[in-house]
C-alpha cells in the first residue's frame, strides 16, 4: 500500500464513524496543551489547527481568545465541526497546506502520528511555510515505535509511534526548537506533547 492509499484508508475510517468519535473525544482533557501554549503566545495569535476533527480543540483554543482556523481531511468531521463550532473551517490536506504566510501557532492534536514517518519532514516543512517568523507548533503523539496499521470494528486506521528523542530530532532537523515537552498518560496510552518554535 502506498502512502496515497494510507492515508485514504485512514481518513475513510474517521469519515464513517464521524459523529461516533466526535461523541467519545468531545471530553479529553488537553488543558495543560492550552496552557503552555498560552504562556508562549500573544492572546491574540491566530493558530491553525491541523486535523481539527469535530472541533473540540478549535472551541478550546477560540474559548481562550484565539483566533482558529481549522482544517481537517474529513469531510464527515468538517460537518462535525460546524455543527458544534462553526466558523472558519476547510477541507485539505496536511501535506499541501493550502494557505500562504501567516499563522502565529499550529496546532495537532492525534494528527501527525496518522503520517507515515518518511513523509513526516513534508508536514513540517509545510508548517514551517505557513508559520510567521518565530511562529509556535504544538505536536501531540502516541509514545511507541514503528509504524502499524490498527484494526477495529470501525475499519482501519495507519498509526506512526515516536520516541521523546526522535521526535526532538526530527524537529530540529527542520528548523523548529522545542520550548516545552511533557508525557502524560491517558488510560493505558502515553502521549508525548511538544511545543517548539521556528527558527530562521
Amino acid at each position: 500500500m502506498n502512502n496515497n492509499d494510507t492515508l485514504t484508508v485512514t481518513n475513510d475510517t474517521y469519515s464513517r464513524y464521524a459523529p461516533r468519535f466526535a461523541e467519545r473525544h468531545w471530553g479529553a482533557d488537553l488543558s495543560k496543551g492550552y496552557e503552555a501554549l498560552a504562556a508562549l503566545l500573544p492572546a491574540d495569535a491566530h493558530i491553525l489547527e491541523i486535523g481539527c476533527g469535530p472541533g473540540r480543540d478549535v472551541a478550546q483554543l477560540r474559548e481562550r481568545g484565539y483566533r482558529v482556523t481549522g482544517l481537517d481531511l474529513s469531510l464527515a468531521m468538517l460537518d462535525q465541526a460546524r455543527d458544534r463550532v462553526g466558523g472558519d473551517l476547510l477541507a485539505g490536506n496536511m501535506l499541501h497546506l493550502p494557505f500562504g504566510t501567516g499563522f502565529q501557532a499550529a496546532w495537532l492534536a492525534a494528527s501527525l502520528l496518522h503520517i507515515p514517518k518518511e513523509l513526516a519532514p513534508n508536514v513540517l516543512r509545510d508548517i514551517y511555510r505557513v508559520l510567521m517568523p518565530d511562529g509556535l507548533v504544538f505536536l501531540s503523539l502516541k509514545s511507541g515505535d514503528g509504524e502499524s496499521w490498527l484494526e477495529t470494528t470501525e475499519g482501519r486506521r495507519f498509526f506512526a509511534y515516536y520516541q521523546m528523542d526522535e521526535l526532538r530530532a526530527l524537529l530540529s532537523a527542520h528548523h523548529f526548537a522545542v520550548e516545552a515537552a511533557w508525557a502524560d498518560q491517558v488510560t493505558n496510552t502515553e502521549w508525548l506533547d511538544v511545543i517548539a518554535r521556528r527558527v530562521d
